[in-house]
């Protein structure tokens, strides 16, 4: 009898530790999948792109497009403008291809004609500067001209 306990017990105690193990095993499970979820939420980037304005070439094959993207709270927001066949659009990780600025300014886009565009804002010289030896484009005769916060942008491109 003595014998048929123990047996009986060895039962019993084998179904325990299946059973704590598969409890642990669903912690383990629900931690690790519930941290992996929070690990992409939290370091994956998830850009956003608000657009400003769309401003299209006299014969509305090209627009230049005005928008400001916010990548989250770590980085700061860009204002940028990209040149595109008219049909195109932006995605919500691109930056701008004729300007880019990681600051909010103010940028108003013109077109002289059909491949002349002029581009003004209240970025800083410098950074007006930079844009003209950053993107240079063969195609097209992009001009950058900064200019005071205190002026109206708008009324006043020629």
């Amino acid at each position: 009898m003595n014998k048929s306990a123990s047996s009986k017990r060895s039962v019993a105690d084998y179904f325990k530790i299946v059973a704590i193990s598969t409890i642990i095993l669903a912690v383990v499970y629900a931690v690790l999948f519930g941290c992996g979820a929070l690990f992409v939420n939290v370091f994956s980037v998830t850009c956003g792109n608000e657009i400003l304005n769309e401003v299209y070439s006299p014969d509305r094959q090209y627009k230049v497009v005005i928008f400001r993207s916010d990548c989250g709270a770590t980085t700061r927001l860009h204002t940028n403008a990209s040149l595109l066949k008219a049909d195109q659009n932006i995605s919500d990780l691109s930056r701008g291809n004729i300007f880019s600025v990681s600051n909010v300014v103010e940028v108003q886009a013109k077109w002289s004609s059909n491949r002349s565009i002029k581009i003004r804002s209240t970025a800083s010289e410098t950074l007006v500067e930079n844009m003209r030896r950053n993107y240079d484009n063969e195609d097209f005769e992009i001009s950058y001209q900064s200019i005071s916060q205190d002026w109206v942008l708008f009324g006043d491109c020629q």
